[in-house]
């Protein structure tokens, strides 16, 4: 009978050892999500309750396998003259620059090779490798939407340009500069 007794507390001891390394893994996932995501973290949880880990965990799958890459320097160069061109006409025409601004940023994505298919895939992705800029890429584009329908006033606009501008900013910095002052 001792036997049985023994073996019942290993299997127990096992049992609660395996629990609490499974709880464990469970904690240090969800705190490397939270670092990882910050701000979109807590939205996900908001939107997608327990199933919030899971979504953020596929985003970041989709944006790895996509192979985003930096822009080239001749790209690069072309969306910034681009951008100024759009400040530029942001006083003749603010509907038709927030417009083209939210255009631009698409466009920039799709060059980099993230998923930029539809909207959706971009805001996740933008979630992924921005997420301290995802909801004013959201707020910007909700705002270029209705000045497609002419509904947007003109503050709103100017708030969409700015919006706009801290993603197209963090999409076009120049890698190698980043890259070389972390070194230095």
């Amino acid at each position: 009978m001792t036997g049985i007794i023994i073996a019942i507390i290993v299997i127990a001891v096992v049992a609660i050892v395996g629990f609490a390394a499974w709880r464990y893994i469970q904690h240090r996932r969800s705190e490397q999500l939270k670092d990882r995501f910050g701000p979109e973290y807590d939205r996900a949880k908001d939107q997608y309750g327990s199933k919030a880990e899971s979504v953020l965990s596929d985003r970041q799958k989709t944006v790895d396998e996509a192979g985003v890459k930096p822009l080239s320097a001749g790209d690069r160069r072309r969306y910034l003259d681009e951008w100024q061109s759009i400040q530029a006409r942001f006083v003749d025409d603010p509907n038709g620059s927030v417009i083209r601004a939210d255009h631009v940023v698409t466009d920039v994505m799709r060059s980099m090779n993230y998923p930029a298919g539809v909207f959706k895939e971009r805001e996740d992705a933008v979630s992924v490798q921005y997420p301290d800029v995802a909801d004013n890429y959201r707020r910007a584009h909700a705002i270029a939407h209705q000045a497609q329908d002419g509904e947007a006033s003109t503050d709103d606009l100017r708030e969409a340009t700015l919006l706009l501008r801290s993603l197209f900013e963090k999409l076009v910095e120049n890698v190698e500069s980043r890259t070389e002052s972390a070194v230095t």
